[in-house]
């Protein structure tokens, strides 16, 4: 269920941060841009800007943990994993 919207800035982001994520590991822009979108409207604001500057392996811990436990119904995270990137 979602909380609210991501605005234009958060698309925006969520784009550059999913190319990043494709270049630097073996993962889908796609997925990624729908588990961030999903994360952020389900109630979990994050850092995207910190994200999109972030070393790779912080990077790759949050896109990782939340592809993991981002629940595709709720959009809640399930498991109690809370990126490090959230607000």
């Amino acid at each position: 269920m979602r909380k609210r919207r991501t605005t234009k800035e958060e698309d925006d982001l969520i784009e550059q941060i999913a190319e990043r994520a494709s270049t630097i590991s073996k993962a889908d822009r796609i997925t990624v841009q729908m588990d961030l979108t999903a994360c952020i409207e389900g109630g979990c604001s994050l850092r995207l800007q910190d994200m999109l500057n972030a070393n790779k392996a912080n990077l790759l811990h949050d896109l990782a943990g939340i592809n993991k436990n981002i629940n595709h119904v709720t959009y809640k995270l399930d498991n109690n994993f809370w990126p490090r990137f959230a607000k």
